[in-house]
């Protein structure tokens, strides 16, 4: 489906400077503005405008499970463990923190792209479900023959090496240089929340069980309000739930990367062949996939471990 867009520039002429929006609710912005701003654009980081609002969210709800945990829920452990956990939860943070910021802020651009250097076609107008590299492997925008498995992201207007998709909570694209760290944060993620959530709701359940050591610790950090302990519980209760939908979003995810593991395919690759052949997947048998793909990471060491035999 061809796209109308706006062209208030002659072709020919130089684009002005590109006036991006700071906030949007979707990621087809290419689709409503003129074709040879954008087209002169290109995002480099993450935090780039226009932010998506997906983003936004997923920050606030990072500040709230971990603000939550380290300025509540952790005044509820005992003295001698208290430090104990902090640390432990402060570590596993930390680390999700910077592969956050890592899969963000790194340059997924294909180095192709980026040795050539070459101008841009910035007369280009990009059509909803047209891929703009061509079957040849030549991108019609950023003027270079690229790998067969890199993508030009739409949203991101630049092609992406080993491109798997366009991550709309990190406003990124997803790629070769960045596709481990972004499958190791949302096991992170995952473990985190999950631990959290099961911290609250431990000390949730120990209101009923020891409500005097409950009461003394809220006392203790928090108020001697006659209702105090009953506010306390139910904003335990809260934030455990909320913990809990933040871990089945996140397990959500690793199950269908864990799929496309077995299926040896990147999410665009699934998302195109299950509109192609949507019986494809319904003949795939997961547990015969995952037996064939343990054997096969077996044949791979055992390949390595004759190579370094053969060097010696």
């Amino acid at each position: 489906m061809a796209l109308t867009n706006i062209r208030n520039e002659e072709e020919g002429q130089p684009p002005k400077k590109f006036k991006m929006p700071f906030i949007i609710t979707d990621n087809k912005q290419f689709a409503y503005v003129n074709v040879r701003e954008f087209n002169n654009w290109r995002r480099i980081n993450a935090c780039q405008k226009p932010i998506d609002i997906s983003m936004i969210i997923l920050w606030i709800t990072w500040f709230i499970a971990v603000i939550g945990f380290y300025s509540f829920v952790s005044f509820f452990f005992p003295t001698p463990n208290q430090i104990a956990v902090c640390i432990f939860a402060g570590i596993l943070t930390c680390i999700q923190l910077a592969t956050t910021l890592y899969i963000m802020f790194v340059e997924t651009q294909d180095p192709v792209v980026q040795q050539q250097n070459k101008p841009r076609n910035l007369d280009y107008v990009k059509e909803m479900g047209v891929p703009v590299i061509g079957p040849d492997n030549f991108c019609h925008i950023c003027q270079v023959t690229v790998e067969r498995k890199t993508r030009h992201c739409k949203p991101c207007n630049k092609c992406v090496a080993g491109f798997d998709h366009h991550c709309v909570y990190l406003n990124t694209c997803i790629g070769s240089k960045n596709y481990s760290e972004f499958i190791l944060l949302i096991y992170l993620s995952a473990f985190l929340v999950l631990f959290f959530a099961a911290c609250s709701l431990y000390y949730f359940i120990q209101f009923f069980t020891n409500r005097n050591q409950f009461k003394d610790t809220v006392e203790t950090y928090f108020s001697t309000g006659k209702y105090a302990p009953i506010i306390c519980d139910i904003i335990l209760i809260i934030y455990c739930l909320f913990c809990l939908y933040a871990y089945f979003t996140v397990l959500e995810l690793i199950i269908f990367h864990f799929k496309l593991w077995l299926y040896k395919m990147k999410t665009q690759e699934y998302i195109r062949k299950r509109e192609d052949d949507p019986e494809y997947f319904e003949n795939l048998k997961l547990k015969t996939l995952f037996k064939q793909r343990i054997i096969e990471i077996k044949d791979r060491q055992k390949t390595k471990r004759s190579r370094k035999r053969a060097k010696k």
